[in-house]
């Protein structure tokens, strides 16, 4: 992209700083400035649980493509790229492939419109009846430029299938800077009556950002936490699906570890809920603050559970990973804090659950680190991998409970008397009541089988 792009960038800046524009000055200089401010000014979205951005400039930047020299939008567009791309701290390369692939954009745009209507408006108030298809077809050259080398070079980033990632974004697109694209139209028709005009097109568009503003505020609060403002159980699911979906691709690891907070109750039942619910404030801050987001998402599952997700490249020291992540969440919580005027000491009790080796669901990964959690709540403010010899969870003891119901009703329960004896003598000095289940399928079964 860059070694097609830059070239044809510079020659048409080059170009352009040869030959200047005198003509129409006022209706490009309020293409450009509204370019420039639409490329600032992002709408953010949610899209699949998650904040996406999306900018606004495509309408004007469509525009100015068919209607000016090319050096102008590469300019007008490649600059607030750069900026905001430096501003963010986002890698240098970044905004040289954004400005290739812009400008790669613009050049397909303005080939397509050429081939359709046989010749560019010479200015932006220029547009006429025989460019409508040409300006259909140049937004459809747009959209597909753009977002075929923007999605390649996502795909190449993540280890997505480049296919998979083209189909499962273009929906996405043809909903968002499709439907901005479809606005170029309109601003090119109000230009030619009067600048001014073009300030309508930006009332459905702001509208459109409030919407989505509004949108997103609604999505925040359905899958955050309104306590401790992480993550929610669905926001969760959401997230664990995708990095176990990641991993597969990519043949890395995942790594899901539920945290339970040691004597909760005891805390809520002696300082109130309110300093209950402070001490889970101070917890979440702690978490939060312990690892870098872009290498574990924290969430909280309910009560005094939380749970964190770290995906891990390579599944060869996935353990050790793991295993290094619980001491740094133990250490993080490790420091007393004073609530309502006492001194508390926090401890947590940690399951840990890996992908591929203990399941490659969530389902699966869940219900097991569940399982570890309880077992390293045994031995308090320590954590434990997931072992199949302590998973008692399964189907058939489930319908075992259900069965005991019945069988406590029909009588099932009988009692085996064993005497004891005294060994010097050898009389019988007592007994022992031992209660059995004569279980009418799978016939007489001990305590251990069903009292737990």
């Amino acid at each position: 992209t860059c070694v097609l792009g830059l070239p044809i960038a510079a020659q048409a800046v080059v170009a352009l700083l040869l030959n200047p524009l005198h003509d129409h000055p006022l209706d490009l200089a309020v293409l450009v400035a509204t370019l420039v401010v639409a490329e600032l000014l992002p709408i953010r979205i949610s899209r699949a649980a998650r904040t996406d951005e999306i900018t606004i400039s495509s309408t004007f930047a469509l525009a100015l493509a068919v209607s000016a020299p090319l050096g102008l939008v590469v300019l007008a567009q490649g600059l607030p790229t750069i900026i905001d791309d430096l501003r963010r701290g986002k890698d240098p390369l970044r905004p040289l492939f954004n400005v290739a692939q812009y400008t790669l954009t613009f050049a397909a745009a303005r080939v397509a419109l050429q081939l359709v209507a046989g010749d560019l408006p010479s200015s932006p108030s220029a547009f006429a009846h025989r460019h409508l298809l040409g300006i259909v077809c140049a937004g459809v050259a747009f959209l597909v430029v753009n977002h075929g080398l923007v999605g390649t070079a996502i795909a190449l980033s993540t280890r997505v299938p480049i296919h998979q990632q083209l189909l499962d974004d273009i929906r996405f697109e043809l909903v968002t800077s499709g439907l901005l694209l479809c606005l170029a139209p309109l601003v090119l028709v109000g230009l030619a009556f009067s600048p001014v005009l073009v300030l309508v097109v930006l009332l459905p568009i702001e509208a459109v950002r409030r919407s989505a503003m509004l949108a997103l505020e609604r999505e925040h609060d359905a899958l955050h936490d309104s306590l401790t403002g992480l993550a929610n159980r669905a926001l969760l699911r959401a997230h664990l699906q995708a990095a176990v979906t990641h991993a597969e691709r990519t043949g890395g690891g995942v790594v899901l570890i539920m945290l339970d907070l040691d004597h909760f109750k005891e805390i809520n039942d002696t300082l109130g809920h309110s300093v209950g619910d402070e001490l889970l404030i101070d917890v979440a801050r702690r978490l939060h603050g312990s690892v870098r987001q872009d290498q574990a998402f924290i969430s909280r599952l309910g009560g005094d559970e939380f749970a964190v997700v770290a995906a891990i490249d390579g599944v060869g020291d996935l353990q050790q990973s793991a295993a290094q992540l619980a001491k740094r969440l133990s250490w993080v919580l490790q420091e007393p804090t004073t609530l309502a005027g006492v001194r508390v000491d926090i401890q947590a009790s940690m399951g840990i659950a890996l992908m591929p080796e203990h399941g490659v669901t969530i389902d699966d990964l869940l219900a097991r680190a569940d399982v570890a959690l309880y077992a390293a709540k045994e031995v308090r403010g320590g954590w434990s991998f997931y072992e199949p010899a302590r998973d008692q969870h399964t189907p058939q003891r489930l319908g075992l409970l259900a069965e005991l119901r019945d069988g406590l009703e029909r009588g099932e329960l009988v009692l085996h008397y064993q005497p004891k004896c005294e060994t010097r003598s050898g009389q019988v000095i007592g007994m022992e009541a031992l209660v059995r289940w004569q279980h009418p399928v799978r016939g007489l079964l001990s305590p251990d089988d069903f009292i737990p």
